[in-house]
Protein backbone atom coordinates (compact mmCIF):
# COMPACT_ATOMS: atom_id res chain seq x y z
CA UNK A 1 0.00 0.00 0.00
CA UNK A 2 1.51 3.63 -0.99
CA UNK A 3 1.57 6.43 0.96
CA UNK A 4 -0.73 9.49 -0.28
CA UNK A 5 -0.10 12.85 -0.18
CA UNK A 6 -2.79 13.49 2.46
CA UNK A 7 -1.41 10.46 4.77
CA UNK A 8 2.17 12.39 4.44
CA UNK A 9 0.27 15.53 5.54
CA UNK A 10 -1.21 14.49 8.42
CA UNK A 11 1.79 12.55 10.04
CA UNK A 12 3.69 15.71 9.44
CA UNK A 13 0.89 17.61 11.40
CA UNK A 14 0.96 14.99 13.83
CA UNK A 15 4.61 14.98 14.15
CA UNK A 16 5.04 18.00 16.89
CA UNK A 17 2.75 15.86 19.11
CA UNK A 18 3.92 12.80 19.36
CA UNK A 19 7.12 14.48 19.82
CA UNK A 20 5.78 16.10 22.82
CA UNK A 21 4.35 13.33 24.24
CA UNK A 22 7.38 11.42 23.71
CA UNK A 23 9.23 14.30 25.49
CA UNK A 24 6.54 13.99 28.50
CA UNK A 25 7.09 10.29 28.96
CA UNK A 26 10.68 10.71 29.35
CA UNK A 27 10.31 13.56 31.77
CA UNK A 28 7.87 11.77 33.57
CA UNK A 29 10.52 8.79 34.09
CA UNK A 30 13.00 11.70 35.74
CA UNK A 31 10.95 12.80 37.73
CA UNK A 32 9.24 9.48 39.42
CA UNK A 33 12.74 8.57 39.89
CA UNK A 34 13.85 11.93 41.33
CA UNK A 35 10.17 11.73 43.69
CA UNK A 36 11.18 8.06 44.31
CA UNK A 37 14.66 9.17 45.65
CA UNK A 38 13.49 12.00 47.74
CA UNK A 39 11.37 9.30 49.79
CA UNK A 40 13.82 7.23 50.18
CA UNK A 41 15.88 10.06 51.68
CA UNK A 42 13.24 11.07 53.49
CA UNK A 43 12.55 8.06 55.09
CA UNK A 44 16.24 7.43 55.42
CA UNK A 45 16.74 10.78 57.46
CA UNK A 46 14.16 10.27 60.16
CA UNK A 47 15.31 6.90 60.56
CA UNK A 48 18.52 8.16 61.59
CA UNK A 49 16.59 11.07 63.68
CA UNK A 50 14.37 8.67 65.24
CA UNK A 51 14.35 7.10 68.91
CA UNK A 52 13.60 3.31 68.76
CA UNK A 53 11.62 1.67 71.24
CA UNK A 54 13.07 -1.65 72.94
CA UNK A 55 11.80 -4.21 72.94
CA UNK A 56 11.56 -6.20 76.29
CA UNK A 57 14.54 -8.68 76.63
CA UNK A 58 12.84 -11.13 78.90
CA UNK A 59 12.33 -13.39 75.79
CA UNK A 60 16.06 -13.57 74.91
CA UNK A 61 17.16 -14.17 78.70
CA UNK A 62 14.58 -17.25 78.55
CA UNK A 63 16.13 -18.44 75.33
CA UNK A 64 19.43 -18.11 76.84
CA UNK A 65 18.32 -20.00 79.73
CA UNK A 66 17.01 -22.68 77.37
CA UNK A 67 20.28 -23.26 75.86
CA UNK A 68 21.80 -23.73 79.26
CA UNK A 69 19.45 -26.26 79.63
CA UNK A 70 19.78 -28.15 76.89
CA UNK A 71 23.47 -27.73 76.95
CA UNK A 72 23.83 -29.41 80.65
CA UNK A 73 20.87 -32.45 79.54
CA UNK A 74 23.50 -32.97 76.55
CA UNK A 75 26.60 -33.65 78.91
CA UNK A 76 24.70 -35.17 81.55
CA UNK A 77 23.33 -37.87 78.36
CA UNK A 78 27.34 -37.75 77.01
CA UNK A 79 28.73 -38.70 80.89
CA UNK A 80 25.79 -41.28 80.98
CA UNK A 81 27.03 -43.10 77.54
CA UNK A 82 30.48 -42.81 78.30
CA UNK A 83 29.98 -44.47 82.10
CA UNK A 84 27.77 -47.64 80.63
CA UNK A 85 30.07 -48.02 77.55
CA UNK A 86 33.68 -47.48 79.49
CA UNK A 87 31.93 -50.10 82.30
CA UNK A 88 34.57 -48.97 84.53
CA UNK A 89 36.81 -45.70 85.93
CA UNK A 90 40.21 -47.65 84.58
CA UNK A 91 39.03 -47.28 81.15
CA UNK A 92 38.40 -43.55 81.72
CA UNK A 93 41.21 -40.93 81.33
CA UNK A 94 41.47 -38.18 83.74
CA UNK A 95 40.26 -35.05 82.74
CA UNK A 96 40.91 -31.25 84.37
CA UNK A 97 37.05 -29.62 84.20
CA UNK A 98 38.11 -26.39 84.56
CA UNK A 99 40.81 -26.56 81.23
CA UNK A 100 39.21 -25.73 77.95
CA UNK A 101 35.91 -23.93 79.16
CA UNK A 102 37.43 -19.92 79.28
CA UNK A 103 39.56 -18.48 76.80
CA UNK A 104 42.10 -15.87 77.79
CA UNK A 105 41.80 -12.74 75.67
CA UNK A 106 43.96 -10.44 77.74
CA UNK A 107 47.19 -11.80 75.85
Amino acid sequence: MAMQPIDLQILFSQLDNVAKDAAAQKDGLMLRGAMNAAVFEKKTEEKSHSVNEMQDGSEELESLGSYKDQDSQKRHDRKHAQNQDGGGRGKQAFRDPSLGNYIDLTG
